[in-house]
């Protein structure tokens, strides 16, 4: 598994982790300290806070992104897991500070969920990331 892919994985972990227990996003450190085994290059850990730290710092502008494009679903109704693949993709599709093209974020997400969720989170995912591509809507985003 290639390095970004490593620092994905991670990232969602981090994401999941400050979802569920709701702490500060300023304990990003010490979260990825305590689930990171220590072979883990410390560029996969740098990278992975860059998307953990970004995707919160965009979280308003991205979840009300995804509540435009998923069509009747509520936010709160999607899985953490999925919201959490869903809004790091968008983070490094329009707001990372080196933006990925759209076809990497949202295949890297795809292979991400057949991971960690369900056999039907794939197809989901893909069709709302697939809406939210910046070439279709750069006039909308900013």
């Amino acid at each position: 598994m290639g390095k970004r892919r490593s620092a994905r994985e991670l990232s969602l972990q981090i994401l999941y982790q400050l979802e569920i227990t709701h702490e500060s996003s300023g304990n990003i450190q010490q979260i990825t300290h305590m689930i990171t085994p220590e072979k883990v290059s410390s560029e996969v850990k740098d990278y992975a806070r860059t998307i953990a730290t970004g995707t919160i710092a965009h979280q308003a502008e991205i979840d009300a992104l995804i509540e435009r494009y998923a069509d009747h679903w509520e936010l709160d109704r999607i899985s953490i897991i999925d919201k959490n693949i869903m809004r790091q993709a968008i983070f490094e599709m329009l707001f990372a500070p080196e933006q990925l093209p759209p076809s990497v974020c949202i295949n890297e997400a795809i292979e991400i969920s057949k991971k960690f969720s369900s056999s039907l989170s794939p197809a989901f995912i893909n069709g709302i990331l697939d809406k939210i591509k910046p070439i279709e809507h750069a006039g909308e985003l900013t």
